[in-house]
């Protein structure tokens, strides 16, 4: 009889423990503490996004873009205008055979340039110049590096990028400058390619202005201190097929 109101005892105090572990659990796994705990990750992430550098992302808006320059910037005006159709940029070129920096320089942060932005309002700019001052003497690179300086002044806060030339032989100095003043996220490195040239042995062929769009299209979207997008167009090709196969 003593043994069977022990067991009695024993699974009375196991019930009550079994129901206050219960109402422990369902107090634990309340919704209410769910959802303020998901919120507070969420604002958690939401901080280390801040944290994150602005200048890592692509700039996914449409921009227009102003490409200036001398007979490289008219090679590569076709494909970079093609570039800017395909990402639903506008594109507008100012170029001119034989043209130097000169051309473009202005007083204080006044000039050509300056004016130019003023009409057409481009929200970034392509400069490729320095190709028919690419051998300037070491002695006369103190008065190019006003050039340069007064040009990038006329930009004021536009972003840009200076596409440097395309060296076919080793300069004295400029391009060295050029990246000085710009510094390496707005200065395209087009000297530090393979490009095939015409019979000149200077300017690309059709083939070699093609492959140095590319470069800078890609370099836009990876390298720049601002970032565009500048997609090729097999690659969208390439995703509406993709996407295509998916859903069917």
């Amino acid at each position: 009889m003593k043994d069977n109101f022990q067991i009695a005892r024993i699974a009375v105090v196991g019930i009550v423990l079994f129901i206050i572990l219960s109402i422990y659990s369902l107090s634990y796994y309340n919704p209410v503490i769910e959802k303020k705990i998901n919120t507070e990750e969420k604002l958690a992430v939401k901080e280390v996004e801040k944290k994150v550098d602005s200048t890592e992302m692509i700039d996914t808006k449409p921009q227009r873009i102003l490409l200036i320059g001398e007979s490289m910037a008219q090679g590569l005006e076709i494909y970079l205008k093609k570039y800017a159709e395909n990402n639903s940029h506008q594109f507008v070129s100012i170029t001119q055979r034989s043209a130097s920096m000169l051309l473009w320089v202005g007083k204080d942060s006044t000039g050509r340039l300056y004016n130019e932005i003023k009409k057409i309002q481009p929200t970034f700019v392509l400069i490729s110049l320095g190709s028919n001052e690419l051998f300037v003497k070491k002695e006369y690179l103190g008065e190019y590096e006003k050039y340069i300086q007064n040009i990038i002044n006329q930009l004021n806060t536009t972003h840009f990028v200076w596409i440097c030339p395309p060296n076919w032989k080793k300069d004295f100095g400029l391009t060295d400058l050029i990246l000085e003043k710009t510094g390496k996220n707005r200065f395209f490195p087009s000297r530090d390619l393979e490009i095939p040239r015409a019979g000149d042995g200077i300017h690309p062929t059709m083939e070699g202005y093609e492959l140095w769009t590319d470069k800078i299209a890609e370099w836009l979207m990876t390298k720049s201190k601002h970032k565009i997008l500048m997609e090729k167009m097999i690659d969208n090709q390439k995703k509406v097929m993709d996407s295509t196969q998916k859903n069917n």
